[in-house]
């Protein structure tokens, strides 16, 4: 995985909140009458961070010892 592939979807994070809405949209919805309503920014973020985190090494201690 590449860093674009990393940091690409981060990017649509902001278009997703501006059409789709966060928290306010959601809650303004829910006063709407939408019980069903989402916060798509919050659902985009949970699933970038569910496919992102696999790619991230835990193990930072090669990292470090490669540049010794």
């Amino acid at each position: 995985m590449n860093l674009f592939t990393v940091l690409h979807p981060y990017y649509k994070l902001v278009y997703i909140k501006l059409s789709w809405g966060g928290e306010e949209e959601k809650e303004a919805e829910i006063a709407a009458g939408n019980l069903d309503a989402k916060d798509w920014h919050d659902e985009a973020n949970k699933l970038i961070e569910k496919t992102v985190r696999p790619a991230i090494p835990f193990d930072m201690s090669y990292h470090t010892n490669a540049s010794k």
